[in-house]
Formats: structure tokens, sequence, C-alpha cells
């Protein structure tokens, strides 16, 4: 593909830029599935939207050294979003804090490492506690997904039939802000911690709390605050066996994951399909000759004004554009998956821009259907037949001129819009 059609076809295809994977999601918080690779693609490629020409009739064709440096850049891009997500929320918390609001001055780190009768223990000293915490760094072993491993750390609670849970949580920044190697350990905090481990416009950690006291090998904080009464603080050493940490840090397994993935391949892919799901306007062949004239004249519904003061419009003035902005475009519209039609435009289309008097520039050819089986090499052999950039029809160009059959052209006439509709029997 040439950059010019690669320059006309993000053009065309920027007022739908949410074309839909197959893929799964590849990072899930909770119920939210955050993105697919395909996403990304699709969604970074043709984010620059360009103004409705529907409304302004501006069909300069967006630069595309954004696209493509952005094309390269998917996997970098990846990460950023995958960081962000996470540190815009404390890793996906159950329990009965304030989800918004949560903040704990007590954190007790924890492992899947740790025998199952450690962790019930762990859970019924944290249960009911607002200001207690348990921390899982990452996914519990043999789960691939936020979902998988909310299931697991939940099956405990739901087993010890619980009536207050305590706060669960994932959330490998804290393990590593506060260098916790082994589990498990108990931290009594100066403060309480943000909200939110992390600032999810720039994916940087939020600063820390200080430790006041801090013990290893003990599963419930009792012991510690016990030791805080008596004045003691610091790190208060080791009480209890320790095991390493099962799980990965979270954000690095993720990172990893995306490291593994042909991007390239996902690409290619991606833009395989955007025919497929690419929406273009439906029109009906024309069973006869016909032209209409259509009044763009409308009535403001309200008093339009600039920022200065300068008024522009007053409600319930009637005003038609074409007194204020000349037209001098020429609009084709054919079906661009039969073949016969596509001749039919090349044969007149020379006729109709002299009749019009418009200059060659000034023609935009606009599809409303076009083989999408074949996809981008049916885009580019229009491309090459035409020897011009190609559009396609969108919702807002079918109902400023009231378009029906095809093919069709428009053009201004006076204080009019002239639509006239071909049927290629007649001819």
């Amino acid at each position: 593909m040439n950059r010019r059609s690669l320059a006309a076809f993000i053009f065309c295809c920027s007022l739908c830029a949410g074309v839909q994977g197959a893929e799964q999601p590849l990072v899930t918080m909770g119920s939210k599935q955050v993105f697919t690779p395909d996403d990304l693609v699709l969604a970074d490629r043709l984010q620059e939207r360009a103004a409705s020409y529907g409304k302004e009739l501006n069909m300069a064709v967006p630069q595309t050294g954004k696209f493509n440096t952005q094309a390269e850049q998917i996997r970098q891009n990846m990460q950023l979003k995958l960081q962000q997500e996470l540190a815009s929320q404390q890793g996906g918390m159950w329990g009965n804090a304030d989800f918004s609001k949560a903040q704990f001055d007590t954190l007790i780190f924890a492992s899947f490492s740790l025998p199952r009768q450690a962790l019930e223990t762990m859970y019924k000293a944290a249960a009911g506690s607002e200001r207690t915490a348990i921390v899982f760094r990452g996914l519990p072993p043999g789960c691939r997904t936020i979902n998988a491993a909310i299931r697991k750390i939940q099956e405990l609670a739901v087993s010890m039939k619980l009536k207050m849970p305590p706060n669960v949580l994932i959330n490998p920044v804290w393990f590593k802000q506060y260098q916790v190697s082994s589990v498990p350990t108990i931290l009594a905090l100066e403060g309480k911690t943000e909200s939110q481990s992390g600032d999810p416009q720039t994916g940087k950690a939020q600063p820390k709390p200080k430790i006041l006291a801090s013990v290893r090998g003990l599963l419930d904080p009792a012991w510690l605050y016990q030791r805080l009464a008596e004045g003691h603080s610091g790190d208060l050493g080791v009480q209890g066996p320790l095991e390493d940490i099962a799980e990965r840090d979270l954000i690095e397994e993720m990172i990893a994951r995306a490291g593994q993935i042909d991007w390239q391949q996902k690409k290619e892919a991606a833009l395989s399909r955007v025919w497929t799901n690419l929406p273009i306007e439906e029109l009906t062949p024309a069973q006869q000759r016909r032209k209409r004239l259509v009044d763009p004249t409308f009535t403001v519904n309200q008093d339009l004004t600039l920022p200065d003061g300068t008024m522009l419009a007053r409600k319930g003035e009637r005003i038609n554009p074409l007194d204020r902005r000349q037209f001098d475009r020429l609009l084709v519209v054919f079906d661009g998956s039969s073949q016969r039609e596509i001749a039919y435009v090349k044969a007149r289309l020379d006729q109709w821009r002299s009749e019009t008097h418009t200059a060659p520039q000034r023609v935009r050819l606009i599809l409303t259907g076009i083989d999408r089986e074949r996809g981008w090499d049916s885009y580019q052999s229009l491309m090459n037949f035409f020897d011009d950039e190609i559009f396609v029809l969108t919702p807002e160009v079918k109902q400023s001129f009231a378009l029906e059959h095809h093919p069709c052209i428009v053009y201004a006439e006076g204080r009019n819009f002239a639509v006239e509709e071909f049927s290629l029997d007649e001819d």
C-alpha cells in the first residue's frame, strides 16, 4: 500500500475508529476488559479523527507521519497503558473497603506459597478490619487473568464463611517499594496509604508512608500492635517461619507477555479485517435518471455568538449555508463492488466535471459499497483505476444531501444542492 492510499484510507475510516477484533482480552481488571492487542493497533492508528466532512466539507487528508510512528510503537504503548491501568487501581480490591477511598495503615504481605492453614489464620486476623489489607504480588500459580486470581483469592473467604471478609488486593507496587522478599511480612505505617498506589497519568508510584514497625514470620498484626503500645518501633525481626513469594510481579509478568507477542503479525491481521468491520452507508441502485434539489436552509434554535460577544445568528433566524460559503466541489457516489458501475462512473467523470465547472482537484469519489472479501486489494485497485483518493459514504454525508440511490453526483446549483441520480440501464 502506498503512502497516498494509506492516507486516504485513514481519512475515510477515521469516523469509525472502533473496529472490533476477535482476540481475547490480554489483560482484565475485575470484570473490565482493559484492551486486546487488536484494540491497541487500531485505536492508536485511527485516533487522529478527521473533522466531519458532512458538516464542514473539508476533505483534506491528514498527514501520515504520526500514524507511521505509532505503528512502530505499539509494544511500547501497550507497556505504558498496562502500567497506567495497574497504577490507576490498587490491583483490584475485595472486602468491606470503599474501593474509591480505601486506605490502610497495616499491610500484611502474603503469597500462595504459604500453607492454606496459614492463609486462613491471616484471613481471620484481618477480617472486618478497615485499616488492614492483605497484599499479594501477582497472579496466583495457575492463574492467567485477574478474574481467575479474584476467584482463587475469594475461595478462601467463602470456604471459611467469614461474616466480614478481609480486604485482599494484588499490588506489586508496595512489594517493590517496601522491598518485601519473603512472607509473611507485616508493616505498621505512620500514615495511611493512598487510595491509588500510582498516578494513572504518569504511571509513577505514589510516595509510600514511612514504616513505624515491621515484623516477619507472623500472620496476625496483634503482636506488632502490642509492641508498638510498649514503645517499640523499627524492624522487630523474624518471629516465625518464612516462605519465598510464589507470585511473579504482576506488572513484570504482563510486560513479559507483551514482549512475546508478534506485533507485526497482529498489525497485519488487524488491517486485513478492517474492511470486514468498516461501516459504509448503503444506497439502493437508481431505477431511473432523476435530478433533485436539496434546500440546505435551517432555522437557528438559539443565539450564536463568538467569545468576544459578536452575534453570528439570532434564535429563529433562517440560514442557508450556501449564502455564506461557496461549495465548489463535485461529490461522486457509487458502488465500488460493481464493475459495471465503476466503468460507468469512469466514462462520465470528465463530462460531469465539465458540466458542473468543477476543477479536477475538487472532485471527491465516495463509495457506497466495496468488495469486502478482497478488502485492501479492491480498495487499491479503485485508487489506481481512478488515479485519485477514494472515501467511504458516512451517515453525515448521506443525511446532509438526502442521498437515496447510486450512482449519483452532488454539486451546488444556486442556493440549493443538486443531486443527480443515474440508471445504468437507461444510458
